[in-house]
């Protein structure tokens, strides 16, 4: 195994480390709705980055959840934030 397979893999196994827990646990609730918890978590991530200087409530799941009744799912919801 090469130095640049050791550190891809070290890189594919941590990724949840660089997300704060608040962002882990809100995106754990919008798993089913998202292909999966890192799509999930990139969504809140952006959400709240997006919105950080914002005046709004923070509440990345009420959005996703409008935005999934809205247009049936959650697709296009992540570029709709960037």
């Amino acid at each position: 195994m090469s130095i640049r397979d050791v550190i891809e893999d070290i890189e594919r196994n941590n990724w949840k480390d660089r997300y704060s827990p608040e962002v882990m646990e809100t995106a754990g609730e919008l798993e089913d709705d998202f292909d999966d918890l890192r799509d999930a978590v990139e969504y809140v991530s952006l959400y709240k980055s997006f919105y950080s200087n914002e005046g709004h409530m923070d509440d990345p799941v009420e959005y996703a959840e409008s935005w999934k009744e809205e247009f049936g799912g959650t697709d296009g919801i992540k570029e709709s934030l960037r």
